[in-house]
């Protein structure tokens, strides 16, 4: 609890950077969303390499986060995080999650979101690529050799559907809606420090004005 609190805490504390808050967020919410995804597959039956994938990345995303945050190594963690999405997650879940009669499919999608939101520069481009390779290999080999995908009743795939496109909708909702908001409080911050800085420049106009005005005054009576 103490360590959620404060990541809680440092998400609504604007004096940090802005990543640093989106990608404790993000975790939080991502590994929410998660354990809902892995007690979900439980109800509906999901084969059991499905949920060894994704109880294993649970447990692997938590540990990337807690160590990441608590020794302020964010950097390390996004890209950390993102390979363990790319590379794992992804694939496993479309070959053993029904390919594109189920939910893996928004999961990619997901993904692009995670990368053009957390990283940039060369980082941004390495795993964007790497993710449209996954991506397109594993549509391919999906579509080429369907005996590769472990599929599912028609019930179970489109209640998997389902709860992937409302999980993964709030997911990204939640974190366009905070990035807007910090983005508001930050003009609001910056307005408020326009008009303290311009009130300043009107105090010292005034201050110096007052001060010519008093030093000319017995200037002028002496040549006078």
């Amino acid at each position: 609890m103490k360590v959620l609190k404060t990541w809680v805490d440092n998400i609504k504390d604007n004096r940090l950077p802005m990543l640093n808050r989106m990608y404790q967020l993000l975790m939080l919410v991502g590994l929410t969303v998660l354990l809902l995804v892995i007690g979900g597959g439980v109800l509906v039956g999901e084969s059991a390499t499905v949920l060894i994938v994704l109880g294993a990345s649970f447990l692997l995303l938590a540990l990337i986060a807690f160590i990441t945050v608590d020794q302020n190594k964010i950097p390390i963690g996004i890209q950390c995080v993102g390979t363990v999405l790319t590379f794992l997650i992804l694939p496993t879940g479309f070959f053993a999650g029904g390919g594109i009669n189920g939910g893996s499919s928004i999961w990619f999608v997901f993904c692009f979101v995670y990368i053009s939101l957390m990283m940039s520069g060369r980082s941004l481009v390495a795993y964007y690529i790497s993710a449209f390779v996954i991506t397109a290999t594993c549509y391919y080999i999906g579509g080429r050799y369907p005996s590769t995908i472990f599929g599912h009743p028609d019930n179970v795939a489109y209640l998997d559907s389902f709860v992937s496109v409302i999980l993964m909708s709030t997911v990204i909702c939640i974190m366009i809606i905070f990035q807007r908001r910090a983005l508001e409080t930050q003009n609001r911050l910056a307005n408020e420090q326009k008009k303290e800085i311009l009130e300043l420049n009107r105090i010292q106009n005034h201050f110096f004005s007052n001060m010519s005005h008093e030093i000319r005054t017995p200037i002028n009576t002496i040549i006078g």
